[in-house]
C-alpha cells in the first residue's frame, strides 16, 4: 500500500515538472513601464495559481496555497484594470472561482481526503465571502 502511495506521489510530481510548472516566470526588463510590470505581475500570479492548483489536485499542496495565489492573481488583475467595468468583471469572476473552490474543498473533505481538513472548508468559505464582499463594495462605489 505504501509503495502504491509513493508511486502515485512520484508520478504526480513528474506530471507537475513535465507541465512546466517549475519554470520561473519571465522577468520584466529593468526599465519596464508600469504597464509592463503590471502585466508581468499578472502573469507571475497566474503561474503561481496554476502550480498551486496542480499541487492541490495531486494532494501535494494545501487549499491555503491555492487561495493565497488566487488572491494575488485577482489583486494583480485589479491593479491592471483600466476601468470600473473591468474591475467588476474580475471581481465577478473571483466570486465564481471562490464558489467553485469552496465546492471542491467540501467534496474533498466529505470524501475523506487526508490533506483536506475542516479548517480548509472554513477557509474556502471565508475566501468566498471575502470575494462576495469585495464585489459588493466595488458595485457600491
Amino acid at each position: 500500500m505504501i509503495r502504491i502511495i509513493f508511486t502515485c506521489v512520484a508520478l504526480a510530481f513528474v506530471v507537475l515538472i513535465s507541465a512546466g510548472a517549475d519554470q520561473p516566470a519571465k522577468v520584466a526588463a529593468p526599465d519596464a513601464s508600469m504597464a509592463e510590470l503590471r502585466k508581468a505581475r499578472v502573469e507571475a500570479a497566474a503561474e503561481g495559481l496554476a502550480f498551486a492548483k496542480q499541487k492541490y489536485k495531486a494532494a501535494l499542496g494545501t487549499h491555503q496555497e491555492v487561495s493565497s495565489w488566487f488572491r494575488r492573481w485577482a489583486d494583480a488583475r485589479l491593479d491592471a484594470a483600466e476601468n470600473k467595468d473591468q474591475r467588476l468583471a474580475i471581481l465577478t469572476e473571483s466570486v465564481a472561482e471562490a464558489k467553485g473552490e469552496e465546492h471542491l474543498v467540501k467534496q474533498a473533505f466529505d470524501a475523506g481526503i487526508q490533506t483536506t481538513t475542516n479548517l480548509d472548508v472554513i477557509g474556502a468559505k471565508y475566501s468566498r465571502i471575502e470575494a462576495e464582499l469585495r464585489l459588493a463594495k466595488a458595485r457600491a462605489e
